[in-house]
């Protein structure tokens, strides 16, 4: 009876601190593991070496996140948020802009590209190699499919966004474009590869967007029959 009565006592007071440090424990994890999937890839990545890396045990890296899959999949949403700002995504001034009403074309298109520069700093290595992982494992596979289903729904909003009225095939098309120009494989081919800065692509794929919505617009004006089916 004393025994449970120190058990519960004692359990307020310490399951808030356990929480909060695991909570840390798979912060490192996810941090280490974002570092080493970018600079390793997927095959060469090990649960192992992530566990070095956070400076836990391999053990606690499953217990903590799961398999490898889960590993690099926690890595890339740590990125994709930035560990510098606790402020959510979702939640911050130029991501808003993006998607809010009444906000004017460029403005929106500006917010997009600085937004998607902004996390591909952090993650465009990790988005390719997430692809990598797909081609080898299913669990990854399964993640991978996911993520781009949810990219996609992100860029067919942003498409109804910019076209307002239009139709399907414009909206479809819109979509497409913005899915091929805002990939992460165009953002390392300049970046990475061709040495541009990330503003300097920032600038380019809103230029490229912009460049898109006016020949869709001018489509519609051009073939008015269109709007109507």
């Amino acid at each position: 009876m004393y025994n449970e009565l120190v058990s519960d006592v004692k359990r307020p007071y310490h399951a808030p601190i356990r929480e909060e440090q695991a909570a840390q424990t798979r912060r490192r994890i996810a941090v280490a593991a974002a570092a080493e999937f970018a600079q390793r890839g997927w095959a060469a990545t090990t649960i192992a070496a992530v566990a070095a890396r956070a400076g836990v045990t391999p053990q606690a890296v499953h217990l903590a996140v799961g398999g490898k899959a889960a590993v690099l999949i926690r890595g890339l949403e740590t990125a994709v948020a930035g560990s510098a700002d606790e402020t959510a995504l979702a939640d911050r001034p130029t991501l808003r802009s993006v998607y809010a009403e009444g906000v004017g074309t460029r403005r929106r298109l500006n917010a997009f590209a600085t937004t998607t520069s902004d996390i591909y700093q952090r993650a465009a290595r990790l988005f390719l190699v997430l692809q990598e992982a797909a081609a080898a494992d299913p669990a990854a596979a399964e993640l991978a499919d996911q993520g781009a289903r949810r990219r996609l729904a992100d860029h067919r909003r942003l498409a109804v966004l910019l076209l307002p009225h239009a139709d399907e095939e414009a909206v479809q098309t819109l979509t497409d474009t913005i899915w091929v120009l805002a990939g992460p494989a165009v953002y390392v081919d300049f970046v990475h590869r061709r040495g541009w800065q990330p503003d300097r692509y920032a600038s380019w794929l809103s230029d490229q967007l912009a460049h898109a919505v006016r020949a869709a617009r001018r489509s519609r004006v051009a073939h008015p029959a269109r709007r109507s089916k």
